[in-house]
Order: structure tokens, then sequence, then C-alpha cells
């Protein structure tokens, strides 16, 4: 991990663990073995490619407000990895995965547009969350759900290749 994360993205504290072992479901079923922040696509391909070469089990997190247990370990060897630092500092209209949700509906109303992934958990949950729950909100109705609501995207395959997807049409 040290080949291509820096020591402070590598996380292996007792209470960071415990903490990382539930989201809002307050399910619990094993303790991650570490949770990693990485900043970028590059570095999630790299820890995707050894996570298969080693055998162990990725678990996106966000800000752990799901209520599906979609962010907790279910099985040993597994590893969190936290979404909060990539590269969410630059956030306009194109929106990184651990951008809050909220951050990016005060942003876009500030240009007199409208955000329309609007979930209950919008305080602490992240665009990378709502994307892998798909999470709606009482817009989903009109609008649609949050993959509804997508053009395009950057995202690393689970053999660690990082691809683009455009919506047509």
């Amino acid at each position: 991990l040290g080949a291509f994360l820096p020591p402070d993205a590598i996380v292996t504290r007792p209470s960071a663990l415990v903490a990382c072992a539930t989201d809002a479901t307050d399910l619990r079923m094993e303790l991650p073995l570490m949770v990693v922040e990485p900043a970028n696509a590059e570095q999630v391909s790299e820890l995707v490619k050894l996570a298969n070469e080693l055998k162990f089990a990725l678990i996106p997190r966000g800000g752990a407000s799901g209520l599906t247990g979609g962010s907790v370990p279910m099985r040993r060897r597994s590893v969190i990895v936290r979404t909060t630092r990539l590269d969410h500092e630059n956030m306009s209209v194109t929106l990184d995965a651990g951008v809050i949700t909220q951050a990016a509906i005060d942003a876009v109303a500030k240009e007199g547009f409208l955000f329309t992934v609007d979930p209950a958990s919008k305080t602490a949950s992240t665009i990378g969350g709502n994307v892998a729950e798909n999470s709606g909100g009482p817009f989903a109705f009109e609008y649609g759900t949050t993959l509804d609501n997508l053009l395009s995207w950057r995202m690393v395959t689970p053999t660690g290749e990082i691809i683009s997807i455009e919506r047509k049409n």
C-alpha cells in the first residue's frame, strides 16, 4: 500500500476500525483489516489491483449514512475505502465521489440550478455513496434517482482499469 498511498491514507487505529465496522444501520458483522483513503482514481486502481492479487475485499464508504448495510464489512479480510479524500476540493457541476451531497446542492443552487439528488441523509451522504446506492429522495418522482442524473463518470473496474462512461441520447 505504501508504494501508492501516503502513510496518512492508511488507517489502522482501533477506534477507526470500530467506527467503520457499521453504517447508519448499526449492523456489525466484521472489523475491517484497515481503512484506506485514496485521493484519486489512479490510487483506487492500484488498490483494486492489489486487492485482486492478495485476495481481500474492498468496501467503498462515503458518509456512512446508508441504511442498507452497503458499507458494512461482511467477511474477514475486508478493507474499507473511504472516499472523502477523492479530489473533493475542486467542486463544480462536475462532482467527485467524496463531495457531501448538501455541499453539491448548495453549490448548484448558488448558480441558480437545482441539484435533484436529495436523499434524507444529504448532510452526511457523499456523491459516491449516492451513486453506489442509487439514492433518490423527494425529487426522484419527477427527476429520477442518482443514476438517472449522471451524464458521465469515471470509475475503476474490478480489475483495476480506469474507464470513462458517457450516457448517449
